[in-house]
């Protein structure tokens, strides 16, 4: 992506036709929030991405863009679902990263 279409946090799916692949635009002013914040984001992290980060949702995505979430790619792919599972037609919405781990951290365990 490596645009300013989001200025937040933002999970979203990669096509229609990719439904398990949640991926997450992590705008860069949010990038150095998490790190100066909570370390979530390593230096390197910072270095790849001077515009902000598209990664997958996985534990590989996110390992791979040296960032860290607060909630597991698990939960957050749970959450994604029930989400959608309102919303006609094609699953493929945005959704504001804070919202949607919010959801996630209240889904039950085995999520």
């Amino acid at each position: 992506m490596e645009s300013g279409i989001y200025r937040e946090r933002t999970y979203y799916l990669a096509s229609c036709s990719q439904s398990g692949r949640l991926l997450c635009w992590i705008p860069r002013s949010e990038l150095d929030r998490m790190r100066r914040q909570s370390g979530q984001v390593a230096k390197a992290g910072l270095e790849e991405h001077p515009l902000g980060a598209e990664v997958e949702v996985s534990r590989k995505g996110l390992q791979e863009a040296s960032i860290a979430l607060s909630v597991e790619p698990h939960r957050l792919h749970a959450a994604y679902a029930l989400w959608t599972r309102a919303r006609p037609g094609c699953q493929a919405g945005s959704v504001r990263g804070s919202f949607l781990e919010d959801i996630a951290r209240g889904l039950p365990a085995q999520a």
